[in-house]
């Protein structure tokens, strides 16, 4: 029997290494590697995590608490969802521009397909090269000596040119609107000769605002949210170049650069406690001529379920509450009963937004959002 090979689809691009330094100053590449760079800012991350568990490489920093919050909701208990379909929506959220991504070159969001089923003759093969970009210009050339000087280097021998062929793996990695925000009321349990906050217990409200995060795209946390200032530097380079770049001469439109600018929610419908400015998209979809409308799985524009208290730890593991989580996280990490305080604190959008930017990077999630409230008390 011959044996079978899969041909994945490459990209090549031209890489100059100062050599002095072992780094990258700069890269060449035509458009389809640039589409995928600018597709990143579609994804949700729940898509980008999830794609990080299934390629995981140890020269990549864990993405903060976001990898501890997908387990969480993979293993949250579905009779804690308004309707099962809730769960599932979180766990395969889909942003505007899924279907266009899709015909990249380079497929970096496997996230499976909706499947549609129509007479082949109402198809059309009118697909385009390039998504996102019309051309690439050759003002190209005198940036790239631009780019040289940046660096400090005036030595271009010091220079050194490498090819590389980049699969699917190498490419994962990585104005506010008026919004009236309601406010969350969480207990917290905190080391008191440290200050590090140890875990909190809160409602649904919470759990379902946090859960949420997962299904914001990429370019909503960083362009929306944050104002092009996050906690990725080169993230927040991606969205500076979009922003930059004129629609006609680079970008094919200007819906094309809203959505990479402006993907919002990765999902239908958001939940009333999700606190952000944002948006789900709109839910009637007109597909080879036909209107549908998709079904809402909320309860009362919700997805959890009013069922109690829930445990919420530091990094962003969360579970239904139960005395034996908590001795067990205290042991964990050596504290003591008497070294506890418990405070009661309320938080609004300033402290959402703390937290989805801390959760990016940052291991201790609660601390590093909440610290501020709990020296005031």
């Amino acid at each position: 029997m011959a044996e079978t090979t899969t041909n994945e689809a490459k990209i090549s691009i031209k890489v100059f290494v100062d050599k002095v330094k072992k780094r990258v100053v700069y890269a060449e590449a035509d458009h389809t590697f640039v589409d995928i760079l600018f597709s990143f800012m579609t994804l949700p991350l729940e898509t980008i995590v999830s794609l990080l568990e299934k390629h995981p490489d140890t020269k990549l920093d864990p993405l903060g608490s976001l990898n501890n919050l997908y387990q969480s909701l993979k293993d949250f208990p579905e009779c804690y969802f308004a309707t099962k379909e809730c769960k599932f929506m979180h766990l395969n959220p889909r942003s505007l521009s899924y279907g266009h991504c899709g015909e990249l070159k380079l497929e970096i969001d496997d996230t499976k397909p909706v499947k549609w089923f129509i007479c082949r003759k109402c198809l059309s093969n009118n697909y385009s090269n390039s998504f996102f970009l019309i051309k690439l210009s050759a003002e190209a050339v005198a940036k790239s000596f631009r780019l040289l000087t940046d660096f400090g280097i005036t030595d271009t021998s010091n220079l050194e040119e490498r090819k590389l062929d980049m699969g699917r793996e190498q490419g994962e990695f990585l104005n506010k609107e008026t919004f009236t925000s309601s406010t969350m009321l969480l207990d917290v349990s905190l080391q008191k000769s440290t200050g590090k906050l140890l875990f909190e217990e809160v409602k649904e409200d919470f759990v379902d605002f946090v859960f949420g995060f997962l299904s914001i795209p990429l370019g909503t946390v960083v362009g929306t949210l944050m104002s092009g200032d996050s906690s990725i530097t080169c993230m927040n380079n991606i969205l500076k170049s979009i922003s930059n770049m004129s629609v006609g001469r680079y970008l094919k439109s200007q819906v094309i650069k809203d959505i990479l600018l402006k993907p919002h929610f990765g999902q239908e419908y958001s939940s009333l406690n999700h606190l952000f400015p944002i948006k789900g998209s709109d839910t009637t979809r007109v597909q080879f001529g036909f209107h549908f409308q998709l079904i809402d799985p909320r309860m009362n524009e919700v997805f959890l379920k009013q069922s109690g208290m829930f445990f919420v730890t530091d990094d962003l593991v969360i579970a239904p509450s139960s005395s034996h989580m908590a001795m067990n996280t205290m042991r964990k990490l050596n504290v003591s009963f008497d070294d506890v305080e418990k405070y009661e604190i309320s938080i609004g959008l300033e402290e959402g937004l703390r937290m989805l930017k801390a959760s990016l990077l940052s291991g201790s999630t609660l601390t590093k959002t909440l610290e501020h409230l709990l020296k005031k008390n």
